[in-house]
């Protein structure tokens, strides 16, 4: 966990920006241990964001995506420079977007405003999917390069699968028996992901958390989308079953107008939803691997979406 004075932070940054009087706020999840982010506040101008990276290849995804993302129509921050701390910390500057977390309001909102943002949130994520495709799967450098050399999704899913599950094994964790039965289903359906042949910017986190919005008149809008940390070249399709997993399952007039904005951009494959109960099932896994000490409610939320799908996962077989 990164520990710093915020007058630390402030110190540093007036240095860097050669200006006395910027202030800085903290904002982000901090009690969770992953980064540092601040608010830049600089009179006259614009406010910035000051990021620090605690967790090791970050900021490298964070970097290479936002690159990529330049020149596209997503609601997303544009980078103004990048460094390192004198103790080796990674750091991005970035520009500053307004608005509230979306997680935060949706019981503000009437139906038609709900609606309206179900197909906003499928819009902005036909647009990050379809910014480009890859001749490669998995983890990249912040140059856009290939870490592994995996050119089918097939490798790279087994190979973070089973990062994921010795993650799991190392540690003592009271749901160990449920979440044993559901590695090895995981493990015996592997091909299921086989026909993924296409490999596409995947954002990996893309939920209501991380998605800023703001009232505009009578309906609400998204103002950006955070946190590309965890993007890289991958299966669209496990953004896609993160907003079923949160959102829509059960819940047909929303997934309708989040297709709606969604197939603007890119259709969805005809399996998918046969593919679906495994990836939430995947999903739920993968939350309980590290948010057990971390993130204990967000462990929960883990284990009942294997509780949840599992009756799903086991009809397939």
């Amino acid at each position: 966990m990164l520990i710093y004075q915020p007058q630390e932070i402030q110190r540093y940054l007036q240095d860097l920006l050669s200006n006395q009087n910027i202030s800085i706020e903290p904002i982000g999840n901090h009690e969770l241990g992953r980064h540092l982010v601040y608010r830049v506040n600089l009179p006259g101008e614009a406010p910035l964001v000051f990021k620090l990276y605690c967790k090791k290849n970050r900021r490298l995804r964070e970097i290479a995506a936002l690159q990529r993302l330049e020149e596209s129509q997503v609601k997303c921050a544009r980078m103004k420079a990048v460094g390192m701390l004198a103790d080796g910390t990674e750091w991005l500057l970035s520009t500053f977007i307004s608005g509230i977390v979306l997680d935060r309001v949706w019981k503000q909102m009437n139906d038609e405003q709900e609606q309206h943002m179900f197909e906003l949130l499928g819009d902005e994520l036909g647009k990050i999917h379809s910014a480009a495709t890859y001749p490669f799967f998995g983890h990249w450098d912040e140059n856009g390069n290939s870490l592994y050399k995996l050119k089918h999704y097939f490798s790279e899913f087994v190979r973070s699968s089973e990062y994921v599950f010795r993650h799991i094994e190392a540690q003592q964790l009271p749901d160990w028996r449920l979440l044993e039965k559901a590695i090895r289903m995981i493990r015996r359906n592997y091909s299921l992901v086989s026909p993924i042949r296409v490999s596409r910017l995947t954002h990996h986190d893309y939920d209501g958390r991380n998605i800023l919005v703001q009232q505009e008149g009578k309906q609400w809008n998204i103002t950006g989308v955070l946190d590309f940390e965890q993007s890289f070249p991958g299966n669209c399709e496990i953004d896609l079953a993160g907003i079923y997993a949160r959102y829509l399952m059960g819940a047909t007039h929303r997934e309708d107008w989040f297709l709606k904005g969604y197939q603007r951009h890119l259709p969805v494959d005809k399996d998918f939803w046969r593919r679906l109960p495994y990836y939430l099932l995947c999903k739920g896994v993968v939350i309980c691997s590290w948010t057990y000490h971390q993130a204990p409610d967000y462990y929960q939320e883990g284990v009942h979406l294997i509780q949840r799908f599992y009756s799903l996962v086991e009809e397939e077989q």
